[in-house]
């Protein structure tokens, strides 16, 4: 999935309120001032949606198991570099995701909406 792909699903989905049965399409967590915390960003979905979240003036803290493809996506999005953190995780290591939480916590101010890698549960932060 290309970021372009990514944000054309974003804009354009519709989402739904499971108690009151009606769809929203507004996504009011994707705008200026708001961090998200990916896992799984070094390619695929996680990076598209750095990439976008970025591109919508968020602030993003991008984390992957593959230090190499980390970097790779890291210079990639170097123009958004005063609002990216990166850090090599491993999700399945509760030390490490626990050293991500804390350095998430001491660089940004996280929002209530976190992002997750796929197949994974989310952490919450906040």
């Amino acid at each position: 999935m290309t970021a372009s792909t990514l944000n054309t699903a974003i804009q354009t989905g519709v989402h739904t309120d499971h108690s009151t049965r009606e769809a929203k399409t507004s996504i009011d967590w994707l705008r200026t001032g708001h961090t998200a915390v990916i896992t799984g960003a070094a390619n695929g979905i996680g990076r598209a949606a750095a990439e976008i979240f970025l591109a919508n003036g968020m602030q993003v803290v991008i984390a992957d198991n593959n230090a190499e493809a980390l970097a790779a996506a890291a210079e990639d999005l170097h123009a958004y570099q005063d609002r990216l953190e990166v850090m090599t995780c491993d999700v399945s290591n509760y030390a490490q995701v626990c050293r991500l939480r804390d350095r998430a916590f001491r660089q940004r101010r996280l929002s209530h909406e976190q992002r997750r890698g796929c197949g994974y549960p989310s952490i919450a932060l906040g």
